[in-house]
This record gives structure tokens, sequence and C-alpha cells, in this order.
């Protein structure tokens, strides 16, 4: 990047620390830390059960990180699919917040693929999607879930 301008970039992973020391996630601290020098991160995770129900914004060094929960209790199975759609809404709410994105990058396909879709059209910027876990469509054995993700790609 020969004009020193960083990229904003909203990451919007699958998995993050919950709080300093938790390993769940780390990774994506490694992905930020290695990005930072062209790239101004910007986290928005999301859960569908948490201590709040609320939005909490804190941060992990100088990158701030959007929490947010559709519920802050258990969700019975057969509410989950309602909860879900909490979860989106609630996600698209605080992602058309945050100013200046340039790319949204997700990490992960079916949830945060998905959000990092709806966010895409509503902000109308690209967004890339990293999958972890491998293949997908070979590490998937839900056909629904192939049927989601190829709709989106």
């Amino acid at each position: 990047m020969s004009t020193g301008k960083k990229i904003n970039v909203l990451v919007i992973p699958d998995l993050f620390p919950k709080f300093e020391g938790d390993v769940q996630g780390i990774f994506i601290l490694d992905y930020l830390k290695a990005t930072s020098a062209y790239c101004e991160n910007t986290v928005l995770f999301g859960r569908l059960t948490g201590e709040e129900k609320e939005i909490k914004i804190d941060g992990i060094g100088d990158v701030p990180v959007h929490r947010f929960y559709a519920s802050s209790k258990k969700v019975a199975k057969a509410l989950k699919p309602f909860y879900y759609l909490i979860w989106f809404w609630k996600g698209c709410k605080m992602g058309k917040q945050i100013k200046n994105i340039d790319i949204i990058h997700a990490h992960g396909t079916i949830l945060s693929g998905t959000l990092a879709f709806l966010l895409s059209k509503k902000l109308k910027v690209p967004f890339i999607i990293t999958e972890h876990q491998g293949p997908f469509s070979v590490i998937s054995d839900n056909s629904r879930k192939k049927r989601w993700a190829k709709k989106r790609m």
C-alpha cells in the first residue's frame, strides 16, 4: 500500500476470547496483530447466549471489539431459530453503526459468513470468508448448511 492509508476491516469471527487469557479463538488475536500494519481492524463478535443481553464495546489493545448476545439465558432447542434471527438482527444493527468499513472479513461460513453477507449488502462493501476448519464442502455433514453457504458465495 503505497499511500500509507490503512484499510478499514470489519472482522467477524466465529470464535473470540471472552476475557484476557482466554484461548477460545486466540488465533484471531494473531490475525489482528499480523494485519495491524496494513489494516484498521474492528471486531464484531456475537454469541447466541452470554452474560449480558445488551451490546458491549471493549477492546483488545487498540482494536475495538463490539460484542452482542441474543439472550442472557440458555435458549431452548425449539426456540433457537427465533433467537438466531435476533442474533442476525442485532449483528446487522451494530455493524451498520461502525463507520468507514472498506471490507468485511468473516472467519466462518454459516453464522459469521451470513452476517458478513447481510452487512455487505447494507453497507455496499465487499466481504470475504475464511473457513478455518477445512474445506467446508467436505467437512459439513449437513446438506442444508451446504446449500445455505453456496447461495452466499
